[in-house]
């Protein structure tokens, strides 16, 4: 998903949830209200990337979110998602919170998540709940670091995109 159709996906969800309608803005976060700020990414956003823009913003603003795509959580977004949101609150004193966009057909699911630490706890818990695997696939799966490794960010992207898909506090909606 690009950035533009995610950007969208949050307005629509904003005028919901914040009972306002915003466009995202030209510089800067994307979506400012009161002092709540939404920076949204498209499904190749990278943490590492964009975590020195997100720490300008944290000291800037009262309330700092971020949004993207479920398929940009790979594992190693997930880990430094989850080394960030740890650190987050200490150097802030906020919580990091994500908001998962999924599309599906002709709609948008949005998960928030408000504490980025609990994200990985999430997933894990959803694969570990949802995922069966027979005992072949298992042995397959660890027999190989470097398989292992490869089918893991299959696994999470899957996993995490089921996740928001489920999820009975997602919120659905619909671009026009």
């Amino acid at each position: 998903m690009n950035e533009a159709t995610a950007q969208e996906v949050i307005a629509r969800y904003l005028e919901e949830e914040w009972k306002v309608k915003l466009s995202p803005r030209k510089s800067g976060p994307d979506f400012l209200y009161r002092g709540r700020i939404i920076e949204v990414k498209g499904s190749d956003f990278r943490v590492s990337k964009a975590v020195r823009q997100f720490a300008r913003y944290a000291t800037e603003y009262a309330d700092f979110a971020i949004a993207f795509p479920a398929d940009a959580l790979n594992s190693i977004n997930l880990i430094q998602l989850h080394v960030l949101g740890s650190i987050w609150y200490r150097a802030f004193g906020q919580f990091l919170t994500v908001y998962l966009i999924l599309g599906k057909e002709e709609r948008f699911g949005v998960l928030k998540i408000s504490d980025a630490t609990d994200l990985l706890y999430k997933v894990v818990t959803h694969i570990r709940e949802n995922l069966i695997w027979d005992r072949k696939e298992m042995a397959k799966l660890l027999s190989s670091t470097e398989f292992l490794i490869k089918e893991l960010e299959r696994v999470i992207i899957f996993a995490t995109t089921e996740m928001v898909d489920t999820a009975s506090d997602t919120r659905w909606v619909s671009l026009p």
